[in-house]
């Protein structure tokens, strides 16, 4: 820990010294000790040096002494303690100067030999730096035990607590709690249950501003929780511009000196390591679950006692679950100047934003990256509900369109209620993809069992004499539509949702009724239909609900 200019006044002869100015500046830190007898010492003026001077040699220079107070500054010296023995007194201006400026000004009594100042102050200096190393040696001896002879993150947080004296925590990037080590319960801390109902999960209740902030983070910083008084220093465990989790030591009681602060990089260093040991066991189990998953996709494991085998294994939850696949729309266009490495990138970082915002290993499992489509499944025990899982993947959109400017179709399969449904659920995602696509468009999520009628309809699609019918009554609609660059189609379908009631139609539309009914006459012209019969009007409502599949 470095000595400060308040601690420093406490030492030998400067205890006898009077600090004129620059209190605002007394926690600067002193690494060294200088003296001053020449006009000009810009050149030579350091970072955290405390400058011992007469002023014999700027006495008659009122400029030169303004010009000093302002280099010391520029360079962040810790401040100028000065015997003003040959200018009889310090000036005004520059006391104010001093004072304006942060730098501590400290005048040094006639009687005072330098040496009482210098010497005392040197030696604390020497002894403080003495001490760290010592610590830092001890710390690094101590964290390399845990890295070869420790479990993993209780060892790693009790040796930190031991070292500093503070409660640590070690969270994963998502600030669920992995190990707590100090005198403090688990449930005294902010915290958040994960896993609603049991509790068995717990995470820092921290907003997800605050953690964006931190995942950027690169050195130790400190965070405070709402509704908590305490300050919590943290540093992200980062490796290949990653974070996988952060350690934490919490100002209590007690607040954390410089070495404790070393000692928590060193701890993180530590925790990194084992953060990346555990990911390559976990990629290790990935590939078995990947090869599993893709197996299972094409039909190739016909025994379900080995698939109900490998699944437990694996540690997959109970059925049932949802299949979903979610496609990256238009990838081929946004990568085509890209390299591999970004491409890999830009894959790693959908795939990280997708296991995010969707939630843990409990609610989803199995994913895997396949081109520009991502595969997995969704646990509905977990997940409770429907509404729940379209609002994480719809939070998952949403997150890929802000950070990327890339947009994500999903296609969401039936229940699932045994392993071997897999292949079965993979074509109703597939085919819910495809519907959705075409159907609403870009970025749209759809679910096999509410596209009942539309699978109906893409069968029917099919037909030679339903395409002749389109081509005849809504074809030379669409057509007018894309050479005048009309509204009629648009009209047509909100007069269908509408039940045929026109005067529901206008207002929908935001136009006059003379307008809809100018439109209604030309649409009948083209297509040949009354949409005032509704015998019609219903054939009008399947040719639009057909016309995305033709």
């Amino acid at each position: 820990m470095s000595i400060t200019v308040a601690e420093a006044l406490r030492i030998g002869a400067l205890r006898q010294c009077k600090l004129l100015a620059g209190a605002s500046g007394i926690n600067n830190v002193v690494k060294f000790v200088d003296s001053m007898e020449v006009p000009d010492i810009t050149p030579w003026l350091k970072s955290n040096e405390l400058l011992v001077t007469t002023g014999y040699s700027i006495k008659d220079d009122h400029d030169a002494f303004v010009r000093l107070i302002e280099n010391l500054r520029h360079v962040d010296a810790a401040g100028l303690a000065i015997k003003p023995r040959f200018m009889g007194s310090i000036p005004d201006d520059i006391i104010q100067l001093a004072d304006e400026l942060g730098l501590p000004l400290i005048e040094i009594p006639m009687e005072v030999p330098f040496i009482q100042i210098t010497h005392p102050l040197m030696k604390a200096i020497a002894n403080r730096q003495t001490a760290s190393l010592e610590f830092s040696e001890m710390v690094h001896k101590a964290l390399t035990t845990v890295e070869l002879e420790g479990s993993g993150y209780e060892d790693i947080a009790k040796t930190l607590h031991t070292l500093i004296g503070n409660v640590v925590l070690i969270t994963d990037r998502h600030l669920r709690i992995l190990t707590m080590a100090g005198p403090l319960s688990i449930l005294d801390l902010p915290l958040e249950s994960t896993d609603e109902g049991s509790g068995t999960e717990r995470k820092l209740r921290i907003g997800k501003g605050q953690l964006d902030a931190m995942l950027r983070a690169y050195g130790t910083e400190t965070v405070r929780i709402e509704g908590c008084s305490w300050n919590f220093w943290y540093r992200p465990a980062r490796a290949k511009e990653r974070v996988y989790g952060f350690v934490f030591a919490i100002e209590q009681e007690k607040t954390l000196r410089d070495l404790e602060l070393i000692a928590l990089e060193h701890a993180t260093t530590t925790a990194t390591l084992a953060f990346l040991k555990q990911e390559l066991v976990r990629e290790q189990l990935k590939m078995v679950e990947y090869d599993f998953f893709t197996e299972l996709l094409l039909g190739s494991i016909t025994n379900p006692q080995e698939a109900h085998q490998r699944t437990k294994l694996l540690g997959w939850p109970q059925p049932p679950w949802s299949l979903v696949v979610m496609d990256v729309d238009d990838f081929s266009s946004y990568i085509a100047d890209l390299g591999e490495s970004a491409i890999r990138r830009i894959k790693d970082q959908i795939r990280d934003i997708i296991a995010d915002e969707t939630g843990d290993e409990k609610t989803i499992f199995a994913l895997m990256g396949k081109s520009d489509s991502f595969i997995f499944l969704f646990s509905a025990k977990a997940m409770k509900g429907r509404r729940r899982m379209d609002e994480s993947i719809e939070a998952a959109i949403a997150r890929l369109r802000k950070e990327t400017g890339l947009s994500m179709s999903v296609g969401i399969s039936g229940q699932i209620d045994d392993v071997m449904g897999i292949p079965e659920g993979h074509k109703e995602a597939q085919l819910a993809l495809k519907i959705t696509r075409l159907v609403r468009g870009a970025g749209s999520i759809g679910h096999y069992e509410q596209l009942n009628l539309e699978r109906a309809l893409l069968d029917l699609s099919g037909s030679e004499a339903l395409k002749q019918y389109h081509r005849e009554t809504l074809g030379k609609v669409a057509e007018y539509d894309s050479t005048n660059n009309g509204q009629l189609i648009k009209t047509m379908e909100v007069l269908v949702d509408s039940a045929g009631n026109r005067s529901q139609a206008s207002k929908a539309l935001y136009i006059h009724r003379n307008t809809l009914a100018y439109r209604i006459k030309q649409i009948e012209k083209l297509s040949g239909l009354s949409l005032s019969n509704p015998a019609d009007l219903v054939t009008v409502a399947i040719l639009l609900k057909v016309r995305p599949f033709i």
